[in-house]
């Protein structure tokens, strides 16, 4: 079992999802598995997620949803005892966890 559940629930705007999730991998320290809810993106926000394989789990919305939806479905994937939401436009930064 991981130790902390990411759950990120994004819609575009790939850019800032790449660069969470990077300062994710870059600063955390404990064992985590990040969730990310693709809220039905029309840009490379797809293919950036298919890109990453099996380094994140994710669920693709095929119509827009709402932001408690999208947390709720995270929250059903989750393996963990400890669950952080994050927005797409967030850095972590070192020892934040």
């Amino acid at each position: 079992m991981k130790d902390l559940s990411i759950i990120i629930p994004v819609h575009n705007v790939c850019k800032l999802t790449k660069d969470c999730i990077e300062s994710i991998k870059a600063n955390t320290t404990c064992t985590y598995e990040i969730i990310v809810i693709n809220d039905a993106s029309s840009d490379e926000t797809a293919d950036y997620l298919l890109s990453l394989g099996n380094e994140v789990k994710v669920i693709t919305n095929n119509e827009r949803k709402n932001y408690s939806y999208n947390n709720n479905r995270g929250f059903e994937l989750s393996s963990s005892n400890h669950i952080c939401l994050l927005n797409n436009d967030t850095l972590v930064t070192p020892a934040w966890n």
